[in-house]
């Protein structure tokens, strides 16, 4: 395990040495130490500090079961030995696809093209069962989630403000919210606070008493501002209008019909509240999350049933605004949407879906680094040389 994200036990010393350093004030220590003992959410920011790859021990969760009927890649009868691209080369001394990887902190990497198995590794004593944090992949599969919503008629339409779903929200403003706006990462939504609303969020043990913290903010009406306040609000309004907590929702309408090998859990906010982390806490396999993205390259479509609408798939990667990422990537209903043709769910830490149609090929990568690397466009360049 790296330092990168630290382990709980690493972070707990980590917090503890913190409040020994002569670099810190006394002073700086009380107000931690009351921080600490008088918030349970500030208490989990300041004792993790940085998410880490193992936080799906840390958050109470939710199981959701595998298949019974499991979909199985099969097995490539000429594994391939992959080249890196030659521009990511960046010294005379050429590594192997192998060592490339592992020097970037992966965790697995996945390469299936046609429903075979062209390349499986794993690091840093991580293998095929292992579940593993897919952060904020867990967004495009609630995206998957909605599409079937308004599919079976419980939610109506993108354009629904999100007040028809959450009718307990008591701000005029969020009328202006519709559901297409929260997928797109465009609500205006600006939070309220003293410290970083994206840290609060992720450890908050009350996600619901999360949402009081932001309003409206006309500066970023219809313009794109990327929160994961916008997820935590799909899942709140999928969970009203199905009558069904989204973990559930997601065990019977797509991972048991897709076909999922291994069980899955859902990090919650507390066993209390019981709210779902919706945007960053499902926890599985790598094998697992290159099916989700195999059922994204079908159109929805596996194991004889049609499970997330066609016209969702196509709508959902449609560019439709001028949204991108920080690395430039087009930004639509929670994926990433490349020219090449090849879109993509991405998270945290260097977890990715990439799915290339133009050559049926999906890859997985899964990692532990804060060190900024365009993953998408590596695995985009090495698709065409597939």
């Amino acid at each position: 395990m790296h330092s990168n994200g630290f382990p709980p036990y690493m972070r707990t010393i980590y917090y503890e040495l913190l409040m020994a350093t002569n670099k810190y004030s006394k002073a700086h220590s009380i107000i931690l130490s009351l921080i600490f003992f008088s918030s349970c959410n500030l208490s989990r920011t300041v004792k993790y500090n940085i998410p880490g790859i193992e936080d799906q021990y840390i958050f109470d969760h939710v199981k959701i079961n595998k298949s019974d009927n499991p979909f199985i890649f099969k097995e490539s009868i000429s594994p391939i030995k992959p080249e890196i691209p030659p521009k990511y080369l960046k010294s005379s001394k050429k590594l192997d696809f192998d060592s490339f990887l592992k020097h970037k902190h992966s965790l697995a990497f996945l390469i299936i093209r046609n429903d075979s198995l062209l390349y499986e590794k794993y690091f840093y004593k991580n293998n095929k069962t292992n579940t593993l944090p897919s952060f904020s992949i867990s967004k495009s599969i609630v995206s998957a989630m909605i599409g079937i919503a308004i599919q079976n008629g419980d939610i109506k339409s993108v354009n629904d403000p999100i007040t028809l779903y959450i009718p307990d929200i008591h701000d005029d403003n969020y009328n202006k919210i519709s559901i297409e706006m929260l997928l797109d990462m465009r609500s205006g939504l600006r939070y309220n606070g003293f410290m970083n609303g994206t840290s609060r969020i992720y450890y908050s043990t009350d996600l619901k008493r999360e949402i009081r913290r932001y309003s409206f903010d006309t500066k970023y009406e219809y313009k794109y501002k990327y929160q994961n306040i916008n997820t935590l609000l799909l899942a709140i309004a999928l969970q009203n209008a199905t009558g069904i907590n989204p973990a559930t929702y997601l065990e019977k309408k797509i991972w048991q019909p897709a076909g999922m090998k291994h069980d899955a859990t859902w990090s919650i906010d507390s066993k209390k509240n019981q709210q779902i982390k919706a945007f960053c806490g499902i926890n599985a396999t790598p094998s697992d999350l290159a099916r989700f993205g195999n059922l994204y390259l079908k159109n929805g479509y596996c194991n004889g049933r049609q499970i997330i609408p066609k016209e969702w798939i196509e709508k959902s990667l449609t560019v439709h605004n001028d949204s991108k990422d920080k690395n430039g990537h087009a930004y639509t209903y929670h994926w990433r949407r490349l020219e090449s043709g090849a879109f993509a769910a991405t998270g945290f830490l260097g977890q990715y879906i990439y799915v290339y149609p133009p050559k049926n090929i999906v890859m997985v990568r899964m990692g532990e680094s804060l060190k900024r690397f365009d993953w998408i466009r590596f695995m985009d360049d090495l698709a065409q040389s597939l």
